[in-house]
């Protein structure tokens, strides 16, 4: 992201993130958001990962588009 590009005022960041809501949160106990880095962008590759549940439950069904 930049902003005032050209002068004596000019900021860059980087915007890499994720966002989720408390109920999210919740109900993905165990995920983690990692950062990689890369020198083939400006833009850090995000990875999110979780382990499974409890061994009791039932993972969810993997979804999948119809096909058409």
């Amino acid at each position: 992201w930049f902003k005032s590009l050209g002068t004596d005022r000019a900021v860059e960041e980087q915007l890499d993130r994720a966002l989720a809501t408390a109920e999210w949160c919740n109900l993905f106990l165990r995920a983690k958001l990692e950062c990689l880095t890369t020198t083939a962008s400006y833009h850090y590759p995000l990875i999110l990962r979780w382990e499974p549940c409890a061994p009791n439950c039932q993972p969810p069904k993997q979804f999948k588009f119809e096909q058409a």
